[in-house]
């Protein structure tokens, strides 16, 4: 794919410059916006803007260009990705492979590809936020392989945290809760899932989709996204949007997990 030069978005009073992959819809776009808004120079790093993430070279360039022209990059938000349903069983490993290329190879490619601009600067203090999911502590029936990618950027960006540390850099990852997004309607499906799996996969997707068109809006999550990105201090290494989300998190942290995934069975009708 031939890669266009990045596209710089809502130059305005250049405060900070920002990355943010995956920004041409839905939490991307509402994050980019809303950042740009408020004086940010915004950078959307998208196949749609002519970058994949998981073409390493593509990548490559694209943050030599905007490094080259900026001489410092201070937020990568890590906010690409899609999902697959269906049993664990019949998942085409092609299809596993190419979600996990985006979801979490993609993800690290981005953040060794930043690291040496940000240990080059000193003021201020970069920031790499990595967009996760409760799904990445509570593993969803028929979502398995979603679940597995997003527990792979926690456990990653948790030990990138720790070895980032002596630079100055901050890191974090965000676990997102039910967000009303396009995401709903373009999570791939099997195309050829076992007939014994049939009502129990029906269930557990028609409860994933009430609750996502229920969940927290886009803008939501941006306005939250820009507080955390606004502060001073090293946040946590994992961070929940929403009280009710908090709280799970809460739970699975303090009471068995054997019993928290029986309540997670009990939840989709498993």
């Amino acid at each position: 794919m031939r890669q266009k030069a990045p596209k710089e978005i809502f130059m305005k009073k250049s405060n900070r410059i920002v990355v943010i992959t995956g920004a041409s819809q839905g939490i991307g776009k509402a994050t980019l916006e809303l950042f740009g808004k408020r004086g940010d120079t915004v950078y959307d790093l998208s196949r749609t803007s002519g970058t994949d993430i998981t073409d390493a070279k593509a990548v490559r360039e694209f943050f030599e260009k905007i490094h080259a022209e900026h001489g410092r990059i201070d937020v990568l938000i890590n906010n690409a990705g899609y999902g697959i349903s269906g049993s664990a069983e019949c998942t085409r490993p092609e299809d596993i492979q190419k979600m996990f290329n985006v979801n979490f190879v993609g993800l690290a490619t981005c953040c060794s590809t930043v690291l040496p601009y940000m240990r080059a600067q000193k003021k201020p203090r970069p920031l790499i936020i990595n967009i996760s999911s409760v799904a990445a502590v509570y593993a969803l029936p028929f979502q398995s392989f979603y679940s597995a990618s997003k527990s792979a950027v926690t456990g990653y960006t948790n030990a990138l945290r720790t070895e980032i540390k002596p630079f100055k850099i901050r890191a974090c990852s965000v676990l997102l809760g039910d967000v009303k997004t396009n995401f709903t309607n373009s999570r791939k499906k099997n195309e050829n899932d076992d007939p014994v799996y049939e009502t129990k996969f029906k269930r557990a997707m028609k409860r994933y989709e009430a609750d996502e068109t229920k969940g927290y809006s886009s803008e939501f999550v941006a306005r939250k996204l820009y507080k955390l990105s606004r502060r001073k201090k090293n946040p946590k290494p994992i961070v929940t949007f929403g009280i009710m989300f908090k709280f799970l998190v809460f739970l699975n942290r303090i009471l068995p997990f054997r019993f928290m995934n029986w309540m997670v069975g009990k939840v989709y009708k498993q």
